[in-house]
């Protein structure tokens, strides 16, 4: 449980609370426990499916070198890795090591959709992105 119990539920920032589980002293350190756990019972290849910010942890584990064989991210919040962490939400997903398929919505933004520069820059390794209107 990365947010430790907590939820969303009921916080007016979104961005301010997601500060607090920063990927480099939280979710970083779960997710190489998760990768560990499925080593140890003999998983040799792993994928990740996230959902908003979920798709940002799965761009942010592959960018941070985790090895993660793809990942598919529906209503992708790549965003936040600027909005929530103050990184560079481009920067991040150049640095990714995976094809990843976004399946943005329509009102997501349109650096995710097809044509738009983070769906350009999965594309580079193999990735893409799939608008759900």
């Amino acid at each position: 449980d990365i947010q430790r119990g907590d939820t969303a539920e009921g916080k007016p920032n979104l961005p301010a609370w997601l500060k607090a589980f920063p990927y480099d002293r939280v979710v970083g350190p779960d997710m190489e426990l998760v990768l560990s756990w499925l080593s140890e019972r003999g998983a040799t290849s792993v994928g990740a499916l996230g959902f908003c910010w979920g798709a940002w942890v799965l761009s942010k584990a592959s960018a941070a070198g985790l090895r993660l064989k793809a990942g598919v991210g529906a209503h992708p919040s790549t965003m936040l890795e600027t909005v929530a962490h103050g990184g560079d939400e481009l920067q991040m997903m150049k640095q990714v090591k995976m094809p990843i398929l976004l399946l943005p919505a329509g009102n997501d933004a349109p650096a995710v959709k097809p044509g738009g520069a983070v769906a350009a820059a999965i594309a580079e390794v193999g990735g893409s992105s799939h608008e759900f209107p």
